[in-house]
């Protein structure tokens, strides 16, 4: 932390984490940096040997998912999440809470796929009027709506849930 300059220190969090990076950067990219400079290659061998294969996902796309290697990292025991040989559940539990940001993703892409086809609905015309007038489709529109709107009260309880058992509430279905 800088005593200077207040505002831009970094958290302890941080530190460590800025410090990982460096050994990372000495132990796999400095032995190489000569070479990766005369030749302005990418280091792909150090890439491959950090990084997994692409996620192969049904959606959300824009964020590339990859499995990250962390062979021979030590962690020191002052960095520990939860008791030793306990990170499995710990990640478990973290996912309890994690499953809900995926389900709000969904809701909003399923409001803008409705959004979109009441637009739709309004625009194109048949038999000299908006398709949106035909009570078939209609029953559709309201049955897609009723589905979103359920899907929307089950996120929001589940998210009700989730906060109660982080603030340290045993709920039967995430803790």
């Amino acid at each position: 932390m800088t005593d200077e300059l207040p505002a831009f220190a970094l958290y302890e969090e941080h530190e460590a984490l800025r410090e990982a990076v460096r050994a990372l950067a000495d132990d796999k990219i400095a032995p190489r940096a000569a070479e990766i400079d005369r030749t302005s290659e990418f280091p792909w061998d150090v890439y491959e040997e950090l990084f997994g294969a692409p996620e192969h996902k049904l959606g959300i796309k824009g964020s590339p998912t990859r499995e990250l290697y962390f062979d021979d990292c030590e962690i020191p025991a002052s960095r520990l999440i939860g008791a030793e040989g306990e990170g499995f559940k710990t990640a478990l539990r973290t996912l309890d809470h994690t499953r809900i940001t995926i389900a709000a993703q969904a809701l909003g892409i399923a409001q803008g796929a409705l959004d979109y086809a009441l637009g739709y609905l309004k625009e194109r015309k048949q038999f000299g009027r908006a398709i949106a007038d035909f009570q078939g489709l209609q029953f559709m529109v309201a049955d897609m709506a009723m589905k979103l709107e359920a899907a929307r009260q089950l996120t929001y309880a589940a998210a009700a849930k989730s906060d109660r058992a982080m603030a340290g509430e045993h709920v039967a279905d995430l803790t």
